[in-house]
């Protein structure tokens, strides 16, 4: 039975190791001349696309991009909320970890998206 319950705390270390990679993650980002990438969004520049979770749209579809702070059980953690021109899902939630995050990517995807050629946001 010890056997047992070494594993379940081997798995539970792994699960909130994984959890703490993929949270310090979410806030790189990685560019160059033809792509912006962070948190599952890219920007494709010659391409004039930007893919979010592997949906793919064309950078004049966005409407706005805006960031919230949200605190929950004494923890701040923020928001990047993508407006887009789309029945489908014309919402899309990018979460971060940390309060400053959202706000730091919200303003490198706008300037991604004018450089893709779409409009400029604020």
């Amino acid at each position: 039975m010890e056997g047992a319950g070494g594993i379940f705390w081997i798995i539970v270390i792994a699960l909130f190791g994984g959890l703490l990679i993929r949270n310090f993650m979410r806030g790189q980002h990685t560019a160059d001349e033809n792509q912006f990438s962070q948190a599952g969004v890219s920007v494709l520049f010659a391409d004039g696309k930007v893919v979010i979770k592997n949906k793919e749209f064309d950078v004049n579809k966005i409407q706005s991009i805006r960031t919230e702070k949200v605190t929950f059980k004494n923890r701040t953690r923020s928001v990047c909320y993508i407006d887009i021109d789309d029945f489908d899902k014309p919402l899309h939630k990018v979460e971060f970890a940390y309060a400053n995050q959202a706000s730091e990517f919200s303003n490198r995807l706008a300037l991604a998206i004018k450089k893709a050629g779409g409009p400029a946001l604020s």
